[in-house]
């Protein structure tokens, strides 16, 4: 299906990390992270530029695929990161805990948590100006994400999916390139949500629980910290909160669990 972007006026780039595997002691990731991008037409090649300064601080070439798990080994990952504040634009982070996540097809799942960002953070939306531009997967994954984007229109959210353009392109689309800005966000979602999962399914943070909103005293005690927190920079968030913005967890159980993600 050839699309132009220039044909719509809401564009949405989503991207995961992770593998939605259960073979924990083989290698299987602890979570599964959708990352997303939201931006305009208007704002199109304003982020391209961007996405090409961020490559040329991480020692890539402009036609070379840019990926976080290669990105966070660079020594000028910390410059390359501050320029995602430059983008004009919303980043979103959905993590799915595995082991705690009973869907079936956990991919598709949460591949349609577009949807939910455009109910909570731009109501506004028109589905039929509006593309989802979703990296490639395997036919299996792909067949099964537009089947669940079909069974939105069933839904609350059916006002928000009615019309909507779903489609499939590689991250190295020359036309898409903004995918790789997903893949920065689901990335590093994932990274920060694994190396403190412990605190996220278990007791979370007994100083945010108490005290919200409140400077923590515990920052350095979260790994992959810097990061996450130059990524907040450029996620949705309404009067400081990321929490059901720009930032959800799943199971929703846990959403108690990371206050932290505000006071970081």
């Amino acid at each position: 299906m050839k699309v132009n972007p220039k044909d719509y006026k809401h564009i949405i780039f989503v991207d995961a990390s992770g593998d939605d595997g259960a073979k924990y002691d083989s290698g299987s990731s602890l979570c599964f992270c959708v990352g997303c991008f939201y931006t305009t037409i208007e704002n199109y090649e304003h982020n391209i530029n961007i996405l090409a300064k961020i490559k040329k601080e991480s020692g890539r070439l402009p036609n070379q695929e840019l990926k976080y798990v290669t990105l966070r080994k660079y020594k000028n990952k910390e410059k390359a990161l501050e320029l995602l504040e430059s983008l004009k634009g919303y980043g979103f982070v959905y993590n799915a805990c595995k082991k705690l996540s009973p869907e079936q097809e956990l991919t598709a799942f949460t591949h349609t948590f577009p949807l939910y960002l455009i109910a909570k953070a731009l109501p506004e939306l028109n589905p039929a100006e509006t593309v989802v531009v979703i990296d490639r997967m395997k036919q299996k994954d792909m067949d099964e994400t537009e089947h669940h984007y079909k069974l939105l229109d069933e839904t609350t959210l059916a006002k928000y999916s009615e019309g909507i353009t779903v489609i499939f392109r590689d991250s190295k689309d020359s036309v898409f390139p903004l995918i790789q800005i997903a893949d920065i966000f689901s990335g590093i979602g994932r990274s920060f949500f694994e190396n403190n999962y412990d605190m996220v399914v278990s007791q979370g943070c007994k100083i945010c629980k108490t005290k919200r909103f409140k400077k923590c005293t515990r920052e350095g005690k979260f790994v992959e910290f810097k990061d996450f927190k130059q990524a907040k920079k450029a996620i949705y968030s309404e009067n400081n909160n990321y929490l059901l913005r720009g930032v959800l967890v799943h199971p929703i159980d846990l959403m108690d669990n990371v206050w932290f993600v505000n006071c970081i």
